[in-house]
């Protein structure tokens, strides 16, 4: 049986794909197939752990499979904001993480190899998500301050993925740190349930009920 988090992103794919025709001259197409790769990802993810082929070919490695994913998540993320972000000091703030994240990256690849077909790499994600959630920081105060927008905040598909997507990452970092140390998975499953619901029940709101013609 596939895990609740990943019906809960199939609903939100469905839900996305229902109101398609809201976004789709906008860039926020992109983030509704970012969606259906997740939910490819989790599909293949379990079905990989459910066979438990032992394999050295790298489409068999389900850790290998998430890692690519989480390292893509992030990407897509800052080029994401980037094409959002109106002003040019916050673009460039983008640039830099980006940046600092591709370094990261490479060094992950480089000193630790082994982490990425072996486990989750937890230091690349713990990373990607403290600066990921500056980045939302930052775009979250510039709407916050232009007046033509904060009156009908809540018709911005951009504000719920941004509060889903910011709730989730500052719930995620202690949860990912922690569980290095202690081993309550069922606690941590549980958890990262909740923080799934959160996040793509936001999407979800999201799609329902923002407006095309506030688009930001």
């Amino acid at each position: 049986m596939l895990s609740y988090s990943t019906y809960v992103v199939a609903l939100s794919v469905i839900i996305g794909f229902f109101y398609y025709k809201k976004f789709i001259n906008t860039i926020y197409k992109y983030f509704l197939f970012y969606l259906l790769y997740t939910l490819i990802t989790d599909v293949k993810g379990f079905i990989l752990n459910k066979i438990e082929i032992k394999n050295e070919n790298i489409l068999y490695n389900s850790d290998l499979i998430y890692n690519i994913y989480f390292i893509i998540t992030f990407f897509f993320y800052f080029l994401f904001y980037k094409k959002i972000l109106k002003k040019s000091k916050n673009i460039k703030r983008i640039n830099l993480f980006l940046i600092l994240y591709s370094l990261f990256t490479i060094f992950d690849l480089i000193f630790l190899k082994s982490s990425f077909t072996n486990g989750f790499i937890t230091n690349n994600i713990v990373f990607g998500a403290i600066l990921l959630i500056i980045t939302l920081i930052l775009f979250l105060i510039e709407i916050i301050n232009d007046e033509k927008i904060i009156f009908n905040i809540e018709k911005l598909l951009i504000f719920w993925i941004s509060i889903g997507v910011l709730l989730f990452h500052i719930g995620v970092i202690p949860i990912i740190i922690s569980s290095e140390i202690l081993k309550y998975d069922g606690i941590y499953d549980r958890i990262l349930l909740g923080l799934n619901i959160i996040m793509y029940g936001s999407f979800i709101i999201g799609f329902i009920c923002s407006d095309p013609k506030y688009n930001y």
